[in-house]
């Protein structure tokens, strides 16, 4: 289904993500309805490391330095569990119309070691 020909949409999730994504469709005609539990952004945007990633392809050295720089919040987190702030979701690649493509990005992610997980349509 073409962008074009959606009319109403249902966002779930009122983070940075999900504001994104309903503001972009609204300006693309659609009726959208935001769906959050608590206020805007006070989830996983306030406190996730999605921000801090090495998805996609980066130098090796890049990637080496944005995986040291998780690795030590992984340590933060181990040292004290009750951090229940600190979150290592919430990252997100969304390309419906690349589907190669998509394919191609997760498995070079894969092979360096990132979490990366493919969901398909049919896999969910």
């Amino acid at each position: 289904m073409a962008l074009e020909d959606l009319r109403r949409v249902v966002v779930l999730g009122g983070g940075a993500l999900g504001v994104s994504s309903a503001l972009h469709l609204a300006k693309r005609g659609a009726a959208v309805t935001l769906v959050t539990e608590a206020a805007l952004c006070s989830g996983a945007s306030g406190r996730s490391l999605s921000w801090l990633n090495s998805a996609g392809e980066r130098s090796l050295p890049y990637h080496a330095l944005r995986m040291a720089g998780i690795d030590r919040y992984r340590t933060l987190f181990a040292a004290d569990p009750t951090r229940d702030w600190l979150r290592f979701d919430g990252g997100l690649f969304w390309a419906a119309d690349d589907q190669s493509g998509t394919r191609a990005r997760h498995a070079y992610e894969k092979a360096h070691g990132y979490d990366s997980h493919l969901v398909t349509r049919s896999s969910l």
